[in-house]
């Protein structure tokens, strides 16, 4: 299971990308070479996605973020972001947007 680091960072680096582009990314930035990563857990997709994943647990942006912030800060900084994924889903799907699933 992944555990919070013993002492939290002050801040995080989030790549806002595709998949593949933010590895690329994450390969080519000189700047983030030695950064220390954080491993999220895997927790359970919703079933409703934006975008189709490339892989189990790849999950976007603001999932990610919201799963970073659950296990340095606990539960209440991540749920309105997981609320406003949910959002967003809901609104795409309510205006016919093709979502990938």
């Amino acid at each position: 299971a992944t555990v919070a680091p013993l002492v939290p960072p002050r801040q995080i680096v989030v790549l806002d990308a595709t998949w593949s582009q933010a590895r690329k990314m994450f390969h080519k930035l000189g700047a983030l070479r030695g950064l220390p990563v954080l491993r999220l857990p895997n927790a359970p997709m919703a079933s409703a996605r934006l975008r189709r994943s490339p892989g189990e647990g790849q999950v976007s942006t603001i999932e990610a973020i919201a799963r970073a912030l659950r296990l340095l800060e606990g539960e209440a900084p991540a749920v309105p972001l997981e609320r406003l994924f949910e959002l967003a889903v809901a609104r795409a799907v309510a205006t016919g947007r093709s979502l990938d699933s």
